[in-house]
């Protein structure tokens, strides 16, 4: 009778699961040379994410960079602050989810278990893992400490 109930409920939620197509609003604010990635989102609040910068050697870049975890707020808004200011020069920005398994259960709810909800342009598929949200894009640091965006 228990496994009955539970199955009926699991049924019930996928059935009135809706798929939610991302959207993502980037965008690069001057700090002092720390640059804030900042990403106002429609995902739910407590999504977690990574991201990081390279001011690559190839494009006459120093190598510097930073890693950063940040969660989406109750505003649907994520920053990124690099921790050390980084020096002025062109800088790939990489923006990506925490596998689905290490979301909060709340999320889950939302994007599906292995993101199977999630739709939409930022959306990649990693086989035996699930869906997940990627971007890419370029920003410059200018010496002044001003930032110039890209399209991501």
């Amino acid at each position: 009778m228990k496994k009955t109930i539970l199955l009926f409920i699991g049924l019930f939620i996928a059935a009135n699961a809706k798929a939610l197509d991302v959207s993502l609003d980037i965008g690069v604010i001057p700090n002092n040379f720390k640059p804030i990635i900042e990403i106002k989102t429609n995902l739910p609040p407590g999504t977690e994410f990574t991201a990081s910068i390279v001011n690559p050697i190839n494009r006459g870049g120093t190598g510097a960079g930073a890693w950063m975890d940040a969660k989406v707020s109750n505003s649907y808004i994520v920053r990124f602050v690099p921790p050390q200011p980084v020096p002025a020069g062109i800088y790939a920005a990489h923006v990506g989810m925490h596998l689905t398994q290490g979301q909060p259960k709340n999320v889950l709810r939302v994007i599906g278990n292995d993101g199977e909800l999630l739709t939409g342009d930022y959306i990649s598929t990693m086989p035996g893992v699930g869906r997940g949200i990627y971007t890419s894009f370029w920003f410059e640091v200018a010496t002044d400490g001003s930032v110039h965006n890209f399209a991501p």
